[in-house]
């Protein structure tokens, strides 16, 4: 059994938690013409699984040279009439020329130009409806062709779907922001030319928060399996640059906050621990509070308080590992108290 001890000093009240899921909407999180999102790129970050309440730990990792400037602009008229349905954003990336139509209900993909070939879709891939939010899901079809400047032509064919999978909150190096949602966009396609058949599989997680209309990471993993036995993976992770640029003016800055102050402070101890592990804290007024245990991928293991009112007082948790089923390994304990949140990242030794 779990040992838990609570010492508390007043009966219950009610305490109203504020935090709304994230919504993607046309005015906040729309491509606008001017823009321009500058991303460098990091190792490689597994998306993790979706769900609700997950968090993830990019507190980590190592950039590469590589930069991606994502530049937005009207479409020049003379790509307007190129594509069956005129598109209005252009999307500049590297050598790549992305064609979207976006209105205040969608952001969709009618076609791609570069140096060494011409794709357009027969109908647009619908990238994004507004507003989206967690569980939203979106499929579709994909028929084009992509003629390369030798005439060579390939055709695909598949379909596609964009699908809010998850939300919670994101550690950076810097930075802690929480109410992020995860988009994952899937692009299945079978690619047929004079030279053979492929089957290429597209994924693209993206991570949004409320103050900044582009995504703060991307994760891209693509898998082609050709008849030619020349199979590729594919698999690449970008930053928002803004994560890095941020100062305390920015609403970048979330209010995730440090282990003490006016209204709340905790202890977690011993940290790293073996078997036990003692968690303790603090309230000076009344909140609504939720306590749970993650592991690295952001996955609740254990709730300790759930969506319970307490009031002014000291309260101790107990917590054995093997009776809750932690391997040796990180985990984080996440405190929501009222409309703040705390997290601690613990571990678990042999």
């Amino acid at each position: 059994m779990k040992k838990i001890t609570l010492i508390t000093f007043l009966l219950f009240s009610i305490y109203f938690n504020s935090n709304a899921q994230l919504v993607l909407d046309f005015n906040t999180h729309a491509p606008i013409a001017g823009d321009v999102a500058h991303f460098f790129e990091v190792n490689f970050m597994e998306p993790g699984d979706g769900g609700k309440d997950i968090i993830w730990d990019y507190s980590v990792f190592q950039p590469t040279e590589k930069t991606i400037n994502s530049l937005h602009e009207n479409t020049p008229r003379a790509f307007i009439d190129y594509f069956s349905i005129n598109p209005n954003i252009l999307l500049t990336e590297d050598d790549k020329q992305h064609f979207f139509i976006v209105t205040p209900r969608s952001n969709q993909l009618v076609g791609t130009i570069t140096d060494q070939y011409q794709l357009k879709y027969e109908t647009p891939i619908t990238k994004m409806t507004y507003p989206f939010t967690y569980n939203d899901y979106i499929t579709g079809v994909v028929n084009g062709d992509a003629t390369y400047s030798n005439d060579y032509h390939i055709e695909l064919t598949g379909y596609h779907y964009v699908e809010a999978d998850a939300y919670g909150l994101m550690i950076l190096p810097d930075n802690r922001i929480k109410n992020v949602l995860r988009v994952k966009q899937f692009t299945h396609t079978t690619q047929v030319s004079m030279c053979g058949i492929a089957e290429v599989d597209n994924y693209k997680y993206s991570w949004y928060a409320a103050d900044e209309r582009y995504p703060l990471v991307s994760t891209i993993i693509r898998e082609e399996r050709s008849s030619t036995g020349n199979n590729k993976l594919i698999q690449e992770t970008y930053v928002n640059e803004r994560i890095y640029t941020c100062n305390g003016d920015n609403n970048l800055i979330s209010d995730i906050n440090d282990n003490s102050n006016n209204s709340f402070n905790y202890t977690v101890y011993p940290n790293p621990f073996r078997n036990d592990i003692n968690i303790s804290y603090q309230l000076n007024d009344e909140f609504e509070v939720n306590i749970g245990i993650y592991d690295i991928l952001g996955k609740k293991v254990k709730d300790l308080v759930l969506n319970e009112s307490q009031t002014q007082g000291v309260y101790s948790y107990t917590v054995g590992a093997n009776e809750i089923g932690l391997n040796p390994g990180l985990y984080f304990v996440k405190f929501e108290i009222g409309n703040q949140v705390f997290v601690e990242k613990i571990n678990r030794t042999h």
